[in-house]
C-alpha cells in the first residue's frame, strides 16, 4: 500500500490533556488489544519528528507505532485485482433504483437500467448512500452525512517532510502523502448533503483558513508552501456515536457496513470481517451488538 508514515504521533496543549489520554479508556482498550500508547518526553517527540517546532512538544507526546498510513489507491487498485483472481464480479456505473422484497428478505435489486442483480444475501455498504438504498427496503439507518475539510499543501524547498501522522487532538490530523506533500484535515459541519448552499463559499473558505491556521502553528516559518496549496471538501457518513453500522438489518439477509465516517480506511478490512463471519455463519471476534444497525431504534 506504499506506507506513507511510521506511526502516529499525538501532540498536546497541555501536560495534562496528555494525561486524561494516557489513563482514558481508549489507552486500555488499545492496550487490551497489543497496541499501546508510548508516552515521549518533549526531547524523545523532537528527536523523532523534528518537522515540527519544538515548543510543539513541551508537554510531551503520545507516539502510536501502529497508527500508519499509506497510498489508499493503490491499496484498493490491488484488492480490485485480488477480488477479480477470485471471481468477484464488478458492474461499475450501475444505480441502485430499487430493493425489491417480500417484507421479510431482498429477492433483487433492480438497477435504473432495469435489470435485476439476484442473491442470497445482500451488503449495503455505499457510504452516504447507504441509508437512503436502505429505505426503500423499508429499513430505517440513523447514517448522517457531515462536511469534513481538508488541505493539500507542499512542503517548502529546503524543509524535510514529516515521517510521521501528526495528530492535534481535536483540531487537526496532518498526514505525509509521499516525501513532500501533506494532507491536513479537520472540523465538520453538520449540513444537508442535498442542500449545496448550506455551507457559503465564504465560510467554507473561514473553515480553511481556520484549517491552514492550525498548520502554521505547528511547523517553522516558511515550510508550508502556501501558494502551491489545494482545498478539498467531502462527505462523511457518521453515527451518532461515532461507530459503524455493521450487521444484519431487520430484513433477514441484508446487512449494512457503513457509518464509518472518516476512519473508513482504518476500520475496513477488520469490519470487512467481522460481517464476513456474521453472513458465514462463524462467530465474529467482537461483540457485535456494539456494531448493531438498530441500536438506535428510538430513532424511529
Amino acid at each position: 500500500m506504499d506506507q506513507t508514515a511510521q506511526g502516529t504521533i499525538e501532540i498536546f496543549r497541555s501536560h495534562r490533556e496528555l494525561e486524561v489520554t494516557l489513563q482514558s479508556d481508549r489507552s486500555a482498550h488499545l492496550l487490551e488489544l497489543g497496541m499501546d500508547l508510548q508516552p515521549l518526553s518533549a526531547t524523545q517527540a523532537h528527536n523523532l519528528e523534528p518537522a515540527l517546532r519544538s515548543e510543539m512538544y513541551a508537554p510531551g507526546a503520545i507516539l502510536s507505532a501502529f497508527g500508519t498510513s499509506g497510498d489508499v489507491h493503490k491499496m484498493c487498485q490491488s484488492l480490485y485485482r485480488l477480488c477479480m483472481r477470485q471471481g468477484v464480479m464488478f458492474r461499475f456505473n450501475t444505480e441502485v433504483q430499487h430493493v425489491l422484497t417480500d417484507k421479510t428478505s431482498v429477492i433483487a435489486l433492480q438497477t435504473r437500467r432495469g435489470s435485476l442483480i439476484e442473491g442470497d444475501e445482500f451488503v449495503l455498504a455505499l457510504g452516504n448512500s447507504t441509508a437512503p438504498v436502505a429505505k426503500r427496503a423499508g429499513v430505517k439507518l440513523a447514517i448522517y452525512s457531515v462536511k469534513g475539510y481538508m488541505l493539500s499543501i507542499p512542503v517548502a524547498a529546503g524543509f524535510r517532510a514529516p515521517i510521521h501522522n501528526i495528530y492535534a487532538g481535536g483540531y487537526a490530523l496532518v498526514a505525509p502523502l509521499g516525501k513532500s506533500l501533506l494532507r491536513i484535515s479537520g472540523g465538520v459541519d453538520f449540513v444537508s448533503q442535498k442542500k449545496t448552499n448550506d455551507v457559503s463559499p465564504r465560510d467554507q473558505k473561514k473553515r480553511h483558513d481556520w484549517l491552514l491556521a492550525q498548520a502554521k502553528v505547528m511547523f517553522p516559518e516558511g515550510y508550508l508552501d502556501v501558494a502551491k496549496m489545494h482545498t478539498h471538501t467531502c462527505w462523511r457518513p457518521v453515527t451518532a456515536d461515532d461507530v459503524p453500522l455493521i450487521g444484519c438489518t431487520k430484513v433477514r439477509n441484508l446487512y449494512v457496513n457503513a457509518g464509518h465516517g472518516s476512519k473508513g480506511w482504518t476500520l475496513s478490512f477488520g469490519a470487512g470481517a467481522l460481517l464476513a463471519d456474521e453472513i458465514s455463519g462463524r462467530r465474529p471476534q467482537l461483540d457485535m451488538t456494539k456494531f448493531a444497525p438498530d441500536r438506535f431504534g428510538f430513532f424511529g
